[in-house]
């Protein structure tokens, strides 16, 4: 066994991360009970926003969402590509 291999097995150390799970009826129930504002980050898509979370206005006023991967918009049928960027596009 080598040194790092072997100091790993001395250092029995561990770090355990153990979620609870919380369940609640509505996303409102849920806002409420974690008192989301506005330094809190809520990840979502369009599927589950537009019903459960956008007449709650919970988006401070001036503040911009970013919804990606809308389900209102078609796939896509052709291959994306990036445009290719040189430094003289950066600067």
């Amino acid at each position: 066994m080598d040194a790092f291999s072997a100091s790993l097995m001395a250092d029995k150390r561990e770090i355990v991360f153990a979620p609870t799970v919380y369940k609640f009826q509505t996303f409102a129930q849920m806002a409420e009970e974690f008192k989301l504002g506005e330094r809190d980050v809520v990840l979502t898509n369009e599927f589950i926003y537009t019903p459960f979370m956008k007449d709650l206005n919970l988006i401070p006023e001036g503040y911009k969402l970013m919804v990606v991967g809308s389900v209102q918009e078609p796939l896509p049928t052709q291959p994306m590509t990036l445009p290719s960027l040189s430094n003289s596009t950066l600067s």
